[in-house]
């Protein structure tokens, strides 16, 4: 039966950003007479059977560019059986080819992977896995064939190309680098699996850059010297990854023992090696956000499961039979006003884990008023709610002292947009709301519990460090920062926590965005410090990736009251995606504590002579004041980056004389007002 055989002709764009897409389509025909076309038989097809040899070279109709055999779609047989569309098909490819060489001394294991799989943006290897504890040596190099036409082989580690954005090999070791980030950014260095680290979680994962649905024609096939040269001669050679792995000996990772223990999530830590974006064991293991009545507290009875072995410090007051020193109302040196009103699940102060730094979105709640704390709340949205629980579901809490921070960063530093921060929270919650809700943020801050709430939500109290995205235009990208090393935990609580950050130096890793290049620092950037000396603020550009911010020389704790704050000005080039918060309802306002409620309705209901009288004998609202330091801002090389691998910083909590008295004094000044009786009973 003779048929009507059509050859379609498709051409491609010889960019990369165009190689899925054809732009041309010529139809020919040609009415048979005999038994197959030319074409038909370029494609080895058959009017019958239709398309024997899908994929195999043959010549273009009218043309002799080579493309490759393709089965019409929806065509009935004997009518179309095989058409022509260029360009020719990847060859078949073996790729993640796996050895494991013998070890060098002193390394335990090595494992090698030739032609790691560059077709897909990501690659699990499960055969290749870690432990807790484990030191890996990241090397890597050669080259991937990207398809395309003129010089598209290019390296697999630090390519050449006009576009920065894609051709990078990826990695992922589990909980000791970011999540697929660029190989080139950890190429020949050492980096280290946290002893905590959950061993079913340790495997490998490599990846590779390149424009969504352009994956098809990568692969190690027709090597060219590629672009600049890059991939010439001995260079050309398929792409390869090596990892070195020491072991650490027994691993001594204390068990999981209670769903509100904190685990480390896919993030693992941040550069400064505090866990990023934990997450409750609880809702790692089950889903569910942790239950606060289906466990034993340290401070309860009972026979019933641990809900945590990691509390590593309650800072409340003791006098309800705890081991701190308490503070107490003038009239009852027994009692506590937090444990004695707001004490939840037996307990009103707040219950400590560790050091944690949370990523998210930020809105705002309010600022409490003196006599209570002077503090600003702030509520982040973190990364699929990690960290959060039914108390606080979209994320975590945030605390921190106006006293401690933004009076210093305002008045005495006089940054600017401290400053307009706190005029706007003067203005009225509504102008905090609109100044603040939505931005970008990144804090860090010592995880809590503070158990004097009713809702037991996670905290980040204090806040040790934060930055805010304050302005997202490219041509004056703003971050708005602050770092110390102190911080008290507000109302119910005695006491001051305090960070010895490594190397007494603190990092920011800001995201690198969408479509931006080139960024440069603009003049406006500032550094400032109260501390003894000056702390310069240390900018890393990783192209493509992120700017790291570092501080260093960050005020310890002999320095009181001592603070590092500023904004970094960038301008971008390219064409960069401003980012944009996803439109989450603004979160519920932590529901005020009943001994707040008690203070609050006290004052209030003072007469006018009370009041003055009250005013006259309440401290004033102070802060240790000492010159500002202004500090240098450099920029220095990605290769520079000091490894924190197995290293992190250290919490200590000790007694605050100052916040006790300044407590009291408050409490006497209204027991005062009251003449001499204290209304709050």
């Amino acid at each position: 039966m003779n048929g009507l055989m059509r050859g379609l002709l498709r051409h491609q764009d010889s960019a990369k950003r165009a190689k899925a897409l054809p732009f041309a389509i010529a139809i020919f025909a040609a009415t048979l007479v005999g038994p197959e076309s030319t074409q038909g038989q370029s494609c080895a097809g058959n009017s019958t059977v239709g398309c024997t040899s899908a994929g195999a070279a043959c010549t273009l109709p009218g043309s002799a560019a080579k493309g490759r055999c393709a089965i019409p779609t929806g065509a009935p047989k004997g009518e179309r059986t095989c058409e022509c569309v260029g360009p020719s098909a990847p060859p078949p490819q073996a790729y993640d080819i796996i050895t494991r060489p013998a070890p060098p001394a002193g390394i335990d294991a090595v494992v090698r992977i030739d032609k790691p799989n560059p077709t897909q943006p990501a690659t699990e290897y499960p055969q290749i896995t870690f432990q807790p504890g484990d030191t890996v040596t990241i090397h890597a190099g050669g080259c991937v064939q990207g398809g395309g036409k003129g010089l598209t082989t290019r390296q697999y580690v630090a390519p050449i190309d006009s576009d920065e954005r894609y051709y990078h090999g990826l990695i992922t070791i589990p909980f000791a680098t970011n999540l697929l980030t660029r190989i080139q950014n950890v190429l020949n260095q050492s980096v280290h699996i946290p002893d905590t680290a959950p061993a079913d979680k340790l495997h490998l994962q490599l990846g590779y850059e390149d424009e969504k649905g352009a994956y098809g024609d990568n692969g190690y096939y027709s090597f060219d010297k590629g672009p600049g040269n890059q991939c010439a001669g001995s260079l050309g050679v398929p792409a390869w990854v090596e990892l070195d792995i020491k072991h650490s000996g027994p691993v001594t990772k204390p068990p999981v023992t209670g769903p509100w223990d904190l685990v480390p999530s896919q993030f693992g830590y941040d550069d400064n090696g505090i866990l990023l974006n934990p997450d409750w064991q609880s809702h790692v293991a089950t889903g569910k956000f942790p239950d606060p009545t289906s466990c034993r507290w340290p401070w309860q009875g009972g026979s019933s499961a641990n809900c945590t072995s990691q509390i590593t410090n309650t800072d409340y007051d003791a006098s309800a039979g705890f081991t701190i020193l308490p503070w107490y109302i003038a009239e009852c040196a027994s009692c506590s006003l937090c444990q004695t009103y707001s004490a939840n699940y037996g307990y009103g102060g707040h219950a400590n884990w560790m050091a944690a730094t949370q990523t998210g979105t930020v809105f705002w709640e309010e600022k409490s008023s003196d006599p209570l704390d002077g503090e600003y709340s702030v509520n982040l949205a973190t990364p699929n709610a990690l960290g959060a629980n039914a108390g606080r579901p979209e994320g975590v809490h945030v605390e921190f002292d106006a006293r401690e921070t933004v009076d210093i960063l305002a008045d005495d530093l006089k940054i600017s947009w401290w400053q307009q921060l706190r005029s706007a929270v003067n203005g009225g919650d509504d102008q905090a709301h609109q100044f603040l809700d939505r931005k970008d943020a990144i804090v860090t801050g010592l995880m809590a519990v503070d158990f004097a709430h009713a809702s037991t939500g996670p905290e980040s109290h204090p806040a040790w460090a934060m930055a805010v995205h304050a302005n997202t235009d490219p041509s004056d990208d703003t971050w708005a920062f602050f770092v110390r090393s102190f911080g008290n935990e507000g109302y119910c609580s005695d006491q001051q926590h305090y960070i010895s950050y490594l190397d007494n130096q603190y990092t920011f890793r800001l995201n690198w965005p969408t479509g931006a290049t080139n960024p440069t620092i603009s003049s406006s950037t500032v550094v400032l410090t109260n501390g003894a000396a000056s702390s310069d603020l240390q900018v890393t550009v990783i192209p493509g990736q992120a700017i790291l911010l570092t501080l260093l020389n960050v005020p310890g704790q002999s320095v009181a009251n001592g603070v590092v704050g500023g904004e970094l000005h960038i301008t971008w080039g390219g064409v960069p995606v401003q980012s944009v918060a996803p439109r989450t309802a603004v979160p519920v306002s932590t529901p005020p504590e009943a001994y707040e409620s008690l203070v609050t309705s006290a004052i209030s209901k003072m007469t006018p002579q009370q009041q003055a009288v009250y005013t006259a004998s309440a401290p004033a609202a102070t802060h240790v004041v000492r010159p500002s330091i202004k500090g240098n801002v450099k920029t220095v090389a990605a290769q520079n980056i000091k490894s924190v691998a197995g290293r992190h910083p250290t919490v200590t909590s000790v007694k605050d004389p100052d916040l006790i008295a300044r407590r009291n004094a408050y409490t006497q000044a209204i027991t005062k007002a009251y003449g001499g009786t204290n209304p709050i009973k």
